[in-house]
């Protein structure tokens, strides 16, 4: 009995001896197998080492010139918004001598018809109820009303009424009389109407004046003459 467990515990010892053997083997081998993958980490430490210097100036290089690319796109995005502003402001210019050549043509051919109405206002003011000429006087009243109608379109109508005030910016008197009746100055007869073009949210733009007949109040001369001698009083004329 003594004999077959001594035989055991030898067996175990020769097993144990073996695998410390082995374990000592595997890890001489490790220790081998580790100081060829250090050589080899370090063989590979100097090639990533330069492989990064490398990518390095590379990735340098291609900053500097997209710093170059996007200060280029910037110029020429300046330059682009500068001819753009340029090109819009001269198709304004363009587009206002257009239409203020429009304009000018269509005030030129305008002035040319004042003459006709000129002409057609006279035998409507002679207007008579004769039967043989009331229809004549009616084609040349709806005649003027076409022609009216046209200048309106273009925002040209005439003005100045008998009975207005006087505008010295719109009339011109041919004629004066003095009344006693009246208090400011107004118009008595219009020979000619005043044309003027008035569009929207643009100035009055008096095309032509008025010729007209003036009623001054009396009282009103009698007072500039008194200003007018009071003045001859207060600086006489050396001469």
């Amino acid at each position: 009995m003594e004999e077959k467990e001594k035989m055991e515990f030898t067996n175990i010892d020769i097993a144990e001896g073996m695998v410390e053997s082995s374990v000592k083997s595997e890890d001489s081998n490790d220790a081998n197998d580790n100081s060829s993958v250090k050589t080899e980490d370090e063989q590979k430490g100097i090639n990533l080492e330069e492989e990064y210097n490398k990518l390095k100036k590379i990735n340098e290089f291609l900053k500097e010139e997209l710093q170059k690319a996007l200060e280029q796109v910037d110029l020429f995005k300046d330059q682009w918004a500068r001819e753009r502003a340029e090109f819009l402001n001269y198709k304004k210019r363009v587009q206002q001598e257009i239409q203020n050549s429009k304009s000018i043509g269509i005030e030129e051919f305008a002035k040319k018809l004042f003459g006709v109405l000129d002409n057609l206002d006279m035998v409507l003011s002679s207007r008579q109820n004769h039967p043989e000429v009331l229809n004549f006087v009616l084609g040349v009243e709806l005649i003027r009303e076409e022609f009216l109608k046209i200048l309106g379109q273009y925002f040209i109508k005439p003005s100045v009424e008998k009975g207005d005030k006087f505008n010295p910016s719109l009339m011109e008197a041919i004629d004066v009389e003095i009344r006693e009746d009246l208090q400011e100055e107004v118009v008595l007869e219009v020979y000619k109407k005043a044309y003027i073009k008035e569009e929207p949210n643009q100035k009055i733009n008096v095309l032509r004046v008025a010729s007209v007949k003036v009623g001054k109040p009396k009282q009103a001369i009698i007072s500039d003459r008194h200003n007018h001698f009071d003045s001859e009083k207060t600086n006489p004329n050396p001469n």
